[in-house]
């Protein structure tokens, strides 16, 4: 019989919040406007199963989309300012994933500014990080250690305005890339899955990168290949190592592992990672066809939907499969518990 490695007081995210611009850009859209890209609306949703992607305004910087995501995520997890200082003192650590940056700086990332726009204690950190569309599964891991030994509050938030950073009269990558962030909030709650996380490192430069000033440059059957290679046997490693193995089979045993998040990097690749890895699709949680790919937003924008559309059950126990990989290459795999906090419940300060 398979069962969890570990339960007991453990990190599981608690909350999710998210932002995406209003301004919609369609693939009907990118057909009128960018024809260079010779497809047309049909093939855009079939070639990438996108169909919209939300873009920001121009003077609108990374920085503010994820401080709305966050403030967001920790309304939903019933946490307030406190009243006397008018932060949110139970904070700990903020750790912000992107390859964006505000204003097009090299340095600093956008952790420090989004502590500041949410109105964050000096006491709590402000980690930048990188690891591109898998910079969600790395900032998990790392609330997540953050949590577990010192048992505190942390946010984990994603980052993605594609659209300063995108051609959109190139064919592979314009129809793609879109802008958004989110956030997740992880905090210990007893009974749940100890967290489980692996990764895999393959240097190549060469299958996705944007250079100093310029656009994203992707080689789309070299990221093919490569996905399809590392993350099936990434998201059995992980398996493993939170014990969600069929005995018989040696595979995820899918009773034990609820629903798996993936980053889209689009949705053919989605379901050639998933039928490799031998993912049912009803267990796949993805909102590519309205969102684009936000890189590291993605994984939380995603998760953000399910709750709204009611796909997780608060009163039941969802264990997720999170899976990216990213430019580098690095991919990143984690087993997470996600116990949302009961809707309108009391909150700290």
């Amino acid at each position: 019989m398979t069962g969890y490695l570990e339960r007991g007081n453990f990190p599981a995210v608690i909350a999710v919040g998210g932002y995406t611009p209003d301004t919609i850009f369609t693939n009907a859209d990118l057909a009128e406007f960018h024809p260079s890209i010779g497809l047309t609306p049909g093939q855009i949703e079939e070639k990438t199963g996108i169909q919209e992607r939300p873009i920001a305004p121009a003077d609108m910087e990374p920085s503010e989309m994820g401080t709305i995501a966050v403030k967001r995520a920790l309304a939903n997890a019933n946490i307030t300012k406190n009243p006397r200082t008018g932060l949110y003192e139970v904070v700990n650590d903020l750790l912000v994933s992107t390859i964006t940056r505000d204003k097009n700086m090299e340095t600093p990332g956008p952790a420090a500014e989004v502590h500041r726009r949410v109105g964050l204690p000096s006491s709590c950190s402000a980690e930048d990080l990188g690891a591109a569309c898998a910079g969600m599964v790395y900032a998990l891991r790392g609330a997540s250690n953050q949590t577990q030994v010192n048992d505190v509050t942390t946010v984990a938030v994603g980052l993605g305005k594609m659209s300063p950073i995108t051609n959109y009269d190139k064919r592979n990558t314009g129809v793609i890339f879109a802008d958004g962030a989110s956030a997740l909030v992880v905090e210990n709650r007893p009974d749940v899955i100890r967290p489980q996380f692996a990764f895999h490192t393959e240097s190549d430069i060469e299958a996705v990168y944007a250079p100093a000033g310029g656009t994203i440059e992707m080689n789309g059957r070299l990221v093919t290949e490569l996905a399809k290679r590392i993350l099936p046997p990434l998201a059995l490693r992980v398996a493993k190592e939170a014990n969600c193995i069929d005995e018989h089979t040696g595979l995820i045993d899918w009773n034990t592992v609820t629903y798996v998040v993936p980053h889209p990097g689009s949705g053919p690749l989605i379901l050639d990672v998933a039928a490799a890895a031998q993912i049912p699709k009803e267990k796949l949680v993805l909102s590519l066809h309205k969102h684009g790919n936000t890189s590291a937003a993605s994984i939380g924008l995603a998760l953000e939907d399910a709750v709204k559309e009611n796909k997780f059950d608060r009163n039941k126990p969802i264990v997720a499969l999170f899976l990216a990989i990213g430019a580098g290459m690095v991919a990143g795999a984690g087993i997470m518990e996600v116990k949302l906090e009961p809707a309108g419940a009391s909150g700290s300060s």
